[in-house]
């Protein structure tokens, strides 16, 4: 800062003009070195990329021994290190100012610190400055700058290798990385008993191949290294570069590769989360592992891009198990990812009174928690019961999901339970020998509603109603949907299911019914509703009865049919209007 700041004498005062007075008058007293220095010179170079200043002006004239004096603009041309100040009327040299140390003993050098300007005096005064070492040092120092410029410095060079070495490491890191990955994702250990890195060479592969002991597993992760050494000489010449106590292939490399890559997925799924509904639901269970320690799992399950994803968030060691503790553990596990309880929309646990108590559970902790009802539904074993009890069928099936606005929906629901009728009487019955005394009556209760004739009557009407307006959805939900062909289909599908409305029709089911209840009666007793006989009056002995149920038979009957049956009829009342007359 010093070669910047010049501090003027007694005697140049009377010489200044207003100017200068009024800048040493406004200038500010700052400490360099221990030093005050005053009046900060701002016309010549203030760094090394200005360059020297020279003004060519009419340089001002002072007497000097007798004579009117100035600064002649030739010496640039002899000396190109000067620089010429107007505020000071002073030369200066401008390698030295910004090119020696403040420990080299010439700080105080008239042409880096005060500046000169006795004109008369002033061409010994530059040759003597010229060939003088501090003068010749400040030089070198400055065409050394210049070179550094053009080829780069020591320090960059340095700096340059560095970066090419951090690019290195991080393309070795990469594929080290994706080896962990790989075992994670494969759900495989990384560890073996015993991990050594003397499977790297000299580059030679007759050495590596002595260095690997055929009986001897390092684990996956190591293996799977040394394969990527034998198959890509890149990594394996770029591995071998690394020194010994930096191979990162070390245990505590893996855990923190695991670790990091745990919080990457896990922000990735909050922010999944967040972007889409910003509601979930919470899927909690606990239990405890090999090493006796209670932990507890929590799973989210949301909506993203219109799809459902359940995805699993981490683990909780548990130091108490009463549920208020449960429920506290799980709103800050919730809040250290940057979850808020309060988008908590449901939540799922097992049956255990800790967990599904409608007082003191954690259920209802939760439910204060969310400040919303929250509601809960009991994780159980129904769904692996369902799966065993289709063992005789071909094709083991999931019990659909069902959608209120949606008729594919429920057509897939009606015809999942048509076809699987047996299999989920069966699962019902073994709820209901449930531990669990809520999920047993629960169990009885819908076991008594479904397992009915009327009920399985029900679903094949409905299974055949619906395959026909299913085909009509489907179309309708298409992208290349035409007006006119939704049209024809509709009144297609009017048709088809007024053709339906028919006796013979309903015999078909009501017999595909009974055949059913008689594939299922061995196992289940269900009660067989014999087919309604219909009753003629005992008056009507001698008459033949064309319809006993009213208009509704006339619907499948023609026009043609049913004139002729009027005429018909117009006969036989002619008929008997002629006898009564006799």
């Amino acid at each position: 800062m010093k070669r910047f700041l010049v501090p003027l004498s007694k005697s140049d005062e009377s010489d200044e003009s207003v100017t200068s007075k009024k800048i040493r008058k406004s200038s500010t007293t700052i400490s360099v070195n221990n030093r005050d220095i005053q009046n900060n010179i701002f016309d010549i170079s203030q760094n090394v990329e200005n360059g020297p200043n020279q003004p060519n002006i009419t340089f001002p004239r002072r007497n000097i021994g007798g004579k009117q004096r100035a600064f002649n603009v030739l010496w640039y041309s002899k000396y190109e290190w000067l620089e010429y100040s107007k505020m000071r009327d002073s030369i200066f040299c401008f390698y030295c100012r910004h090119f020696t140390s403040d420990n080299s003993g010439y700080r105080d050098e008239v042409l880096i610190v005060n500046g000169y300007s006795d004109w008369k005096h002033i061409g010994n005064m530059l040759e003597k400055h010229n060939s003088s070492n501090i003068h010749k040092l400040s030089l070198e120092k400055y065409k050394s700058w210049i070179s550094a410029k053009k080829t780069g410095s020591v320090a960059t060079k340095l700096n340059t290798q560095l970066k090419e070495d951090i690019l290195k490491n991080r393309e070795i890191m990469k594929s080290l990385i994706r080896c962990v990955l790989y075992c994670g994702r494969q759900d495989i250990g990384l560890r073996g008993h015993r991990e050594t890195n003397n499977y790297i060479d000299d580059n030679d592969d007759d050495n590596l191949k002595t260095h690997i002991d055929p009986f001897q597993n390092n684990g996956n992760f190591i293996e799977l290294v040394k394969l990527l050494g034998l198959e890509n000489d890149d990594f394996k010449t770029k591995l071998n570069t690394l020194p010994k106590n930096a191979k990162y292939t070390s245990k505590t490399i893996q855990n923190e590769i695991l670790n990091v890559s745990c919080k990457v997925i896990l922000k990735s799924i909050v922010k999944e989360i967040q972007n889409g509904s910003n509601f979930y639901s919470i899927i909690v269970d606990e239990a405890k592992d090999e090493s006796n320690i209670e932990q507890m799992g929590i799973c989210v399950r949301y909506i993203s891009d219109n799809r459902i994803n359940e995805r699993f968030l981490g683990f909780l060691e548990l130091k108490e198990l009463h549920a208020k503790a449960l429920a506290d553990s799980i709103q800050l596990f919730l809040y250290s990812i940057n979850l808020d309880i309060k988008n908590c929309i449901g939540q799922s646990y097992d049956g255990a009174s800790v967990m599904s108590g409608t007082i003191n559970g954690v259920q209802q902790y939760v439910r204060e928690m969310s400040k919303n009802p929250c509601p809960y539904s009991c994780s159980s074993l129904r769904n692996s019961l369902f799966l065993e009890s289709q063992e005789d069928s071909d094709k083991k099936l999931k019990i659909p999901q069902h959608c209120e606005i949606r008729w594919v929906s429920k057509y897939k629901g009606i015809h999942f339970f048509k076809i699987r009728f047996k299999s989920v009487i069966k699962a019902l019955k073994e709820c209901t020998l449930s531990k669990k005394s809520k999920e047993a009556a629960e169990a009885r209760g819908l076991l008594n509603q479904f397992a009915t004739f009327d009920n399985l009557l029900t679903i094949f009407c409905l299974d055949e109603l619906l395959l026909c307006i299913n085909s009509l959805s489907v179309y309708l939900q298409t992208k290349s949907t035409d007006l006119s062909k939704c049209i024809t289909l509709i009144e297609c599908t009017k048709d088809q299911i007024k053709s339906m409305r028919t006796e013979n029709k309903f015999h078909d089911l009501y017999e595909k019914v009974i055949k059913s209840v008689e594939e299922i009666s061995g196992e289940i007793s269900i009660p067989v509703t014999e087919k309604r006989k219909k009753n003629v009056s005992s008056k009507l002995t001698d008459y033949f009865v064309t319809s006993s149920i009213g208009q509704n038979q006339m619907d499948n009957i023609s026009e043609h049919e049913i004139k002729m049956r009027s005429q018909y009829f117009e006969i036989i009342d002619n008929i008997v209007m002629e006898m009564n007359r006799r």
